[in-house]
């Protein structure tokens, strides 16, 4: 992901907002989709949660459970959106069409990690973006390697948003999905029933779920209190305190940095103009274009130093290896 945001700041009194700055980009990306924003103070954490609802675009497994079943009425269909699946195939228009509504929270995704896709070969006639919507739904769970098929049911199911079921059939065919999620030497007084389970979910209220003996927490990692989903959420505060720290230590040792690099003579002291080049989890840029092509990596070592590395085009390199 490219980012392209400024500032500047001054030799003596450095004026740094990183954070500022990645959500000045976000909140325009997003314009850009016609994505409404949800956090005003935190637009990148709406974009994070707008690609959480979509499926990146790759070729994938199928693997479908002990009680997976297809109404012979919607068989073909299923077998084109299969051969999508395998190809690598857009799989995104299957989904609901409220994920490019920025204020949407998809509970079943959220709690369960689960996709709800509509069966059918036909466009949306109305929106061709989008497939025809159908009366029945896939529910599976879509990682990088395999899309895990557990079922299909009417979209008027009862309570087919918050089925405890989901998490059984997890259990008995891919036991491994679960292993992070189960609370060992934990037990519960008394099981919730899916139509209670559903209204807990709806007031953003994180609930755990028996199966047999075992005790598990969401697959999906549940909900913050406005609705967010709590694993973005805990990713958007990594990427938020990871700049701030940045900022701190550039306010601070911004010149010693410079000075160490051998790039002191070739910076115009008075005037920096910083630019956040690209940004992605794990490896931070920011480069120095004001007079030059010099370029600073926001990676710490132990000491939570930042180390310079050197010309832009080495830093693209390193970014691409």
């Amino acid at each position: 992901m490219e980012v392209t945001v400024t500032l500047y700041n001054g030799y003596n009194d450095p004026n740094i907002n990183l954070v500022d700055d990645l959500n000045k980009y976000a909140e325009k990306i997003l314009k850009q989709h016609n994505i409404s924003i949800k956090h005003k103070d935190s637009a990148y954490l709406d974009y994070m949660r707008y690609l959480h609802r979509r499926i990146p675009i790759k070729p994938r497994n199928i693997l479908k459970s002990d009680v997976f079943s297809c109404p012979l009425e919607y068989e073909n269909a299923l077998k084109s959106m299969e051969q999508k699946i395998e190809n690598g195939s857009n799989l995104n228009p299957y989904l609901t069409k409220s994920i490019d509504n920025g204020l949407f929270e998809d509970n079943l995704l959220n709690y369960w990690n689960i996709y709800h896709f509509h069966i059918t070969d036909k466009l949306d006639n109305r929106n061709s973006k989008f497939s025809a919507r159908s009366n029945m739904l896939l529910l599976a769970i879509v990682n990088d390697e395999t899309v895990y098929m557990l079922q299909i049911l009417p979209h008027n199911a009862e309570n087919i948003w918050s089925r405890q079921e989901y998490l059984s059939i997890v259990h008995r065919n891919w036991p491994s999905l679960l292993g992070r999620c189960k609370i060992e030497g934990a037990s519960i007084d008394q099981v919730l029933t899916d139509k209670e389970m559903g209204v807990l979910q709806k007031a953003q209220v994180n609930t755990f779920v028996a199966i047999g003996n075992d005790l598990y927490m969401p697959m999906g990692g549940g909900e913050a209190g406005d609705g967010s989903p709590i694993n973005i959420v805990l990713k958007w505060n990594q990427i938020h305190n990871y700049l701030r720290r940045s900022e701190m230590i550039l306010r601070d040792d911004f010149w010693n940095i410079t000075k160490e690099a051998g790039f002191d003579g070739l910076i115009d002291k008075t005037q920096v103009k910083l630019t956040l080049h690209s940004f992605e989890i794990n490896k931070y840029v920011i480069t120095i274009v004001e007079n030059s092509r010099l370029a600073y990596m926001l990676k710490y070592g132990r000491d939570k130093s930042i180390t310079a590395i050197g010309y832009i085009d080495d830093i693209m390199d390193y970014m691409q290896g």
